[in-house]
């Protein structure tokens, strides 16, 4: 039975989804289009969560190195994660999915629902319950692929910057050694 403490605790749902999801998404814009002006809270957060780790693992060089890439490898799936929270809290009205038999979905299947929306435009077994639903999971579907395609660009970007940092590293330490074989030929002692 719907009551009106059911249809403001899922309106307030939908206000918490609606936060969550601009949170996220200004998150990864800032993070990935705007390096200069720093990341955001969610990226921030992640940072602080790794920077004693990174601190602890100074003198461990071979350990130091993964640092990077498992910051990058829970910032994406982080990013998804909570963008389908928030996709499943903006899908908790009664009657916003529903059942290929007419009946209104459980708070499981409207999560599912919302899971599936983000990355294709579902497969017809659980429908929108209404045209304002139906809306709904195109933008869901269209934030999903946004989101998609911007993690993995920021993902290419930082693969290839540390490519060229260790390509520059390598010819910066070729340099050094033939210098120092140049010197040693000359007679100067390798210095």
């Amino acid at each position: 039975m719907i009551t009106p403490r059911v249809i403001v605790s899922s309106w307030l749902a939908v206000a918490a989804g609606v936060l969550l999801l601009a949170v996220v998404m200004w998150d990864v814009v800032t993070t990935v289009f705007g390096p200069s002006m720093g990341s955001d809270p969610l990226t921030r957060g992640w940072e602080r969560l790794l920077a004693p780790l990174a601190r602890r693992l100074r003198t461990h060089r071979p350990a130091l190195v993964w640092v990077g890439p498992m910051f990058a490898a829970v910032t994406t799936p982080s990013w998804l994660g909570l963008l389908w929270f928030a996709w499943a809290l903006e899908f908790q009205p009664a009657g916003s999915v529903v059942t290929p038999d007419g009946r209104d979905a459980d708070d499981w299947v409207q999560a599912y629902f919302a899971g599936y929306s983000l990355v294709t435009l579902g497969n017809g077994e659980f429908q929108p319950g209404s045209a304002l639903w139906q809306a709904m999971s195109v933008v869901a579907a269209a934030s999903g692929l946004i989101l998609i395609t911007l993690g993995l660009g920021y993902l290419v970007a930082l693969v290839a910057a540390a490519i060229q940092r260790h390509a520059t590293a390598a010819r910066i330490h070729g340099w050094g050694r033939l210098r120092s074989t140049w010197s040693w030929r000359r007679g100067t002692g390798g210095t």
